[in-house]
């Protein structure tokens, strides 16, 4: 369970550290790429190109799933690392996500404590 929570404080820390410095921007879906995740299977990751404030491209890829019809979408990078890239319409539900969390894991503390009484 420490563990579970140190893991997710890291992630936590690194995506305010993102959603701080990082410049917002709009990218453009240029194709697929394929990866293999844990398991060995194969997944089609969106590969995308946006340009950065000096106007050079940057081409990567994104975790995130665009259906078919969906060309551009809002980024957000790291300008010490282009290729650090996050989509941002889901940035808007973190204050809400981040309360619901914290309840959960005071709720399973407490029942945890009841029942070790």
């Amino acid at each position: 369970m420490v563990i579970v929570i140190s893991i997710f404080c890291n992630e936590l820390l690194k995506l305010k550290k993102i959603l701080k410095s990082g410049i917002r921007t709009r990218a453009k879906r240029i194709g697929f790429t394929t990866v293999k995740d844990v398991d060995g299977d194969k997944m089609h990751i969106p590969m995308i190109e946006f340009y950065d404030p000096n106007g050079h491209v940057i081409r990567t890829k994104i975790y995130t799933s665009m259906n078919s019809k969906r060309q551009d979408l809002d980024i957000i990078y790291s300008p010490k690392n282009p290729k650090e890239v996050i989509p941002d319409n889901w940035t808007k539900h973190i204050p809400w996500l981040f309360g619901v969390l914290v309840v959960v894991f005071c709720i399973l503390f407490l029942v945890v404590k009841l029942v070790n009484r």
